[in-house]
């Protein structure tokens, strides 16, 4: 995995003498808590959060609800097996994927088009030279489900308990759909606003319905083209089914809040894994530092000014939670999403104690890009350190507000967090370099050692019965995958994770989750330097140096 620093840019160490197997770089006095059974991010049983006990719908409404939701399924699986097949006659084109993500409404069609294209053979495949374009255009690809109705939206409360005023539902503010869920802003008897994540009837009957046709149509590609996708991406594609029906459940995504929010509390105290480079062979990842502020120098003065930054996760409301409902405390901030710039700005000004309009649109986006590595480098710290880490860690996922002074960025939407242990995650943070080191090595016993250690960091990872699981194969196969090229970009590990499932090695949906993460930030990330763009621009120095005069913030 590539540790992605704001300041400096990615980094790996240089190559030396290989090992065979991670778990030999192990001391053997590593103390007890470091042990594979410690998790830093677990909640204690007592303060796990529960959901409400929701009524259960009397006869009548049981056969009501199945009809008219049954019918709603049938009518959506003729409308999707349409969308399907003018995808094909048009080759998949970019216009045709963002046709069918206007008429599917949601569902689950364009993120297992995305799940696939993070595979890069698929997309060589299916795209050939179009593919970067592809690519380019479908991160702006929505997945969108279409706004609950009003009577869905009364349902859900109501199952949650959620003491709101029906005469003032009307004045409900929409703050976003995602691809199972929308969140919405209330008002309850008595005048406050909460905010409500909540999951429709009919966004399950979506989910569920191109679950069974995705299913049928990947029968029906391994049928006709075997061999077009490989027994490890049909298994990952089916891990990532199960993924996402997991996110319905908001219960299931509560859980996953509060473990983040315990992987928080373990990295400031100090209680975690502390994975150490010293532990760890040079061609791994190196381990990131952990940033909790910014630091800004200011020409002529002794002392620079330091933001402090604190990494949250929003607080929800345990007794009203359901499986379809879940209430949070509402974030005065923005999400780092393009499409949320004009409340950024307002964010950006707080920052820098100025009016909106002194903020420039390219200054704006250079911060926003900063506070997106910033972020990205927590999530990385985060899994590193505890294990624990958002397998759908993207713009939307991220929200930064001002909070008496201090720059605040919180996780949210964490319905695909998941967990590992240590030995996992050193085995991670090595595979990545060297399967890079073994394409650029010529020498061949070099090559052989890199070998043993990426299938040594397998066997860490993997599932496995040891009378089925053929690793000499394996080893043949990521030889040949990663023949020696001298320098060039290798191939990606979900490629390995392919011929380790025809090997009879399977690889968990959280790794794989975890390495198509790692992808989408690596996307993403553009190295951006603050200090130095505040440095060149005047006005905005003007700013730091009054803010440091009059002690606003703290000075480093």
């Amino acid at each position: 995995m590539q540790v992605v620093n704001p300041n400096s840019g990615v980094h790996f160490r240089g190559m030396s003498q290989p090992v065979s197997d991670v778990s030999s770089i192990v001391p053997d006095s590593t103390p007890g808590y470091l042990a594979k059974g410690f998790d830093p991010s677990k909640v204690p049983p007592d303060q796990l959060i529960t959901a409400r006990t929701v009524q259960p719908l009397s006869a009548a409404q049981w056969l009501q609800y199945n009809i008219k939701y049954g019918f709603m399924g049938f009518v959506r699986q003729f409308k999707m097996l349409g969308i399907m097949i003018n995808l094909y006659r048009h080759d998949f084109s970019i216009e045709s994927i963002q046709e069918a993500a206007a008429k599917s409404e949601g569902g689950l069609l364009i993120k297992v088009i995305q799940f696939l294209c993070s595979s890069q053979p698929i997309l060589d495949v299916i795209f050939k030279n179009d593919a970067k374009r592809f690519l380019n255009t479908l991160s702006h690809v929505s997945t969108n489900n279409k706004p609950m109705s009003r009577k869905e939206l009364e349902f859900c409360l109501k199952q949650a308990g959620v003491p709101y005023d029906p005469e003032r539902l009307h004045e409900c503010s929409h703050l976003g759909t995602g691809s199972v869920g929308d969140v919405k802003e209330i008002t309850l008897f008595n005048g406050e606003r909460q905010v409500v994540k909540l999951v429709s009837p009919t966004s399950e009957v979506r989910v569920y319905t191109d679950l069974k046709l995705l299913r049928f149509f990947l029968g029906l590609i391994d049928f006709f083209k075997p061999g077009k996708l490989g027994q490890g991406t049909r298994h990952a594609i089916n891990e990532f089914f199960e993924s996402v029906k997991d996110e319905l459940n908001l219960v299931k995504e509560a859980h996953k809040t509060q473990k983040q929010s315990f992987a928080f509390q373990a990295l400031s105290r100090g209680d975690h894994f502390n994975i150490t480079n010293e532990e760890m062979p040079d061609c791994a990842a190196w381990i990131p530092v952990p940033m909790n502020h910014i630091n800004i120098a200011v020409p002529g003065f002794d002392q620079g000014i330091r933001i402090p930054v604190n990494y949250k996760v929003p607080r929800i409301s345990a007794e009203l939670l359901t499986p379809r409902t879940m209430c949070m405390e509402k974030i005065n901030g923005s999400t780092l999403s393009d499409t949320d710039l004009e409340k950024l700005r307002d964010v950006a000004a707080q920052f820098f104690t100025v009016e909106p309009e002194n903020i420039t649109d390219e200054f704006l986006e250079k911060f926003r890009q900063y506070l997106k590595n910033l972020a990205h480098l927590q999530w990385l710290n985060c899994y590193v350190q505890t294990g624990f880490f958002n397998g759908d860690m993207h713009d939307g996922n991220v929200m930064v507000a001002m909070e008496n002074g201090q720059l605040a960025i919180y996780f949210i939407d964490l319905g695909n967090g998941q967990s590992v242990c240590r030995d996992v995650v050193k085995a991670t943070l090595t595979i990545n370099g060297a399967m890079k080191e073994l394409q650029q090595s010529g020498d061949e016993q070099s090559r052989e050692a890199y070998a043993d250690m990426i299938i040594g960091n397998i066997k860490t990872m993997g599932k496995y019965d040891p009378n089925e699981a053929d690793w000499e194969t394996l080893k043949t196969k990521i030889k040949e995958l990663l023949p020696f090229r001298g320098k060039g970009s290798p191939q990606k590990v979900l490629d390995i994770f392919d011929r380790a499932h025809s090997c009879n090695i399977y690889i968990p949906k959280e790794i794989v989750s975890l390495f198509r993460a790692n992808l989408l930030i690596g996307d993403q990330d553009q190295q951006i330097d603050i200090r130095d763009e505040i440095l060149h621009d005047g006005k905005l120095m003007r700013i730091l140096t009054y803010r440091l005069l009059n002690g606003m913030p703290a000075t480093s």
